[in-house]
């Protein structure tokens, strides 16, 4: 004979099974997002969504993010935007749900945002001009032990868009995100969303990394502007049509101490570094044991490109100082050849 209240406990611990089972199977399955709490360490005053906390704060706060924030958040004052992990809230992040951009810091704003995860942005619209997935930047902007990944634009800078000063410090990563450059750097713009000024359009990287995959305008592109790399900064694993590491336009790189760009591949030209030609001529600059190596030019048909390292146009225009291009040199090991200058 079969005993009922036996049969019944069965039937529950099969049904709990397959609910455990059917949660394991789900995309969503261990990303349950955490809440979101900011915290003004001034005022003691707590938030449940960035932006509030922002808009409340008055200039040089610190706020202090535990759990997922997610949506849009604009800075227009001067603030330090802290992330902190704990066992219960998990790793600080600032999400966008794949719908909006993450952060948006607007002209003569000076804003620090240190030990944060920047992921799933968006900009494809007309209000966001298709820039800046993750991040568009008008003011002075540092990122410190911040990791900027999986973001999207349709336009420039899937991960940053940068018009003014922004810093890239303490092992910052700028990684996986997709469609436009991972960062995208202008002196100026024909559009001119915060404020009427020209932006100085610099990147510095300390201790830096930028992998971005594939795009269309290389891990880095910079018009009008500079970028410097400092430390052990490094820009690798990128893929684009011209400039696989970075794309120069009417701008300067200039890479010192240990930095360096490899493992880079260009559809063209240019594997590691392309800089523009008789109109859009700019500067390489090698200082220390900075270095160019491993990186390829591919022709869309398979055939070898041109500077596997470094393509430069315009020679009479071109100013290269401090680039040593072949074996025992600073620019070395690149496929098929480490520098083009064109004629």
């Amino acid at each position: 004979m079969v005993n009922v209240h036996r049969l019944r406990l069965l039937v529950a611990a099969a049904l709990v099974l397959v609910l455990i089972l059917t949660l394991e199977a789900s995309p969503a399955a261990g990303a349950l997002r955490k809440a979101c709490r900011v915290r003004d360490t001034k005022t003691g005053q707590t938030y449940v969504r960035l932006q509030d906390a922002v808009r409340a704060a008055d200039p040089a706060r610190t706020l202090i993010v535990r759990g997922t924030c997610v949506g849009r958040t604009d800075i227009g004052r001067s603030l330090v935007i802290k992330g902190v992990a704990t066992r219960r809230s998990g790793k600080p992040i600032l999400d966008g749900a794949r719908k909006t951009r993450l952060l948006t810091v607007h002209w003569g704003a000076t804003a620090v945002v240190k030990d944060l995860i920047i992921q799933h942005g968006r900009a494809d619209t007309l209000y966001d001009h298709g820039v800046g997935g993750g991040i568009a930047n008008f003011g002075a902007l540092t990122l410190r032990n911040v990791v900027v990944r999986d973001n999207f634009a349709a336009s420039d800078g899937s991960g940053i868009y940068n018009q003014h000063l922004l810093t890239l410090a303490g092992r910052t990563r700028i990684r996986d995100n997709r469609r436009a450059s991972g960062i995208s750097s202008y002196g100026y713009s024909w559009w001119t969303p915060i404020g009427g000024e020209r932006g100085r359009g610099s990147i510095t990287m300390e201790d830096a990394s930028l992998v971005s995959g594939h795009v269309e305008q290389g891990g880095v592109y910079v018009e009008d502007g500079i970028l410097t790399m400092n430390d052990d900064s490094s820009i690798f694993g990128n893929e684009a049509r011209g400039g696989g590491g970075v794309s120069l336009w009417i701008a300067q790189l200039v890479m010192n101490d240990t930095s360096s760009i490899h493992d880079n591949r260009a559809r063209g030209s240019g594997g590691g570094v392309h800089t523009g030609g008789a109109y859009g001529a700019g500067s390489v600059t090698l200082n220390d044991a900075s270095s160019i190596h491993d990186n390829r030019a591919v022709a869309a048909d398979g055939s070898p490109g041109l500077g596997g390292g470094l393509w430069s146009g315009h020679r009479e225009r071109a100013t290269l100082v401090g680039v040593v291009c072949g074996p025992g040199g600073n620019v070395h090991g690149n496929s098929p050849d480490d520098c083009y200058v064109e004629q």
